[in-house]
């Protein structure tokens, strides 16, 4: 190992040691009852690419339904991060996750995390991604947790000088796990789709209005919804 290899390995190294730091003191603090942390080692290839490796564990202790709804989850991702000059970035992450539930039994599940902005302009960006997750339910009584894949992008186009606009859209089909003996598993699709408009007036002034569907198609009755909401808002400092 030549002078100049010798050194960038050591930089990752103690770029590592912080990030083992920060991701325990920070990300533990999150949620009241819901823990998440672990170390995240990363080593630069090129100028623009690094590789990752995370070690994630995640300890979920539920207030209103007792032990017999905590769970712990222990994740090994293994990842990339790119970046091209100031207008792309992109990520990904994938591994598994290895979930132990009080009362229930566990499960060994695929993980994926893929994300990527472009910023086209100033203030003005494309930013798509995905996810394949297992989330927490509001029902703990009937569902344990929730195997979601959640497709999604967000937009923030020019307009004209003093309008921005923004778009969003996000497509979910999921799965509610049930508890043993209890009911089956219910299949769910969620699609959100939102558009704000905002006007900008002298002395930074602003205008908003948004519209923002939601549709719930789910094989539990009780959760089908659609629903719509228009607001407008204005913002003006003194």
């Amino acid at each position: 190992m030549g002078p100049l290899a010798r050194d960038r390995h050591r930089r990752a190294l103690v770029f590592a040691r912080g990030a083992l730091i920060l991701a325990f003191v920070v990300l533990a603090a999150i949620v009241t009852n819901e823990w998440f942390g672990g170390p995240i080692i990363e080593l630069t290839l090129l100028p623009a690419t690094k590789v990752a490796a995370e070690d994630r564990f995640e300890d979920v202790a539920d207030d209103t339904g007792g032990a017999t709804e905590d769970k712990d989850s222990h994740f090994l991702l293994v990842g990339i991060d790119y970046t091209s000059g100031p207008k792309l970035t992109a990520s990904a992450r994938v591994g598994a996750e290895f979930r132990s539930r009080s009362g229930e039994a566990g499960a060994d599940l695929p993980y994926l995390e893929l994300s990527a902005q472009y910023d086209y302009g100033e203030n003005h960006f494309l930013s798509p991604g995905s996810v394949s997750i297992r989330e927490e339910t509001a029902n703990v009584a009937l569902y344990t947790d929730s195997q979601a894949h959640r497709v999604f992008a967000n937009v923030q186009p020019a307009v004209t000088p003093s309008r921005a606009g923004s778009g969003s859209v996000n497509f979910e089909p999921s799965t509610r796990k049930s508890r043993r003996g209890i009911s089956a598993d219910r299949d769910e699709t969620t699609v959100r789709f939102g558009l704000a408009l905002t006007g900008v007036a002298q002395r930074n002034g602003s205008v908003s209005a948004t519209v923002d569907m939601d549709d719930v198609s789910s094989d539990d009755v009780a959760r089908g919804l659609g629903r719509s909401r228009c607001g407008v808002s204005a913002r003006y400092p003194f």
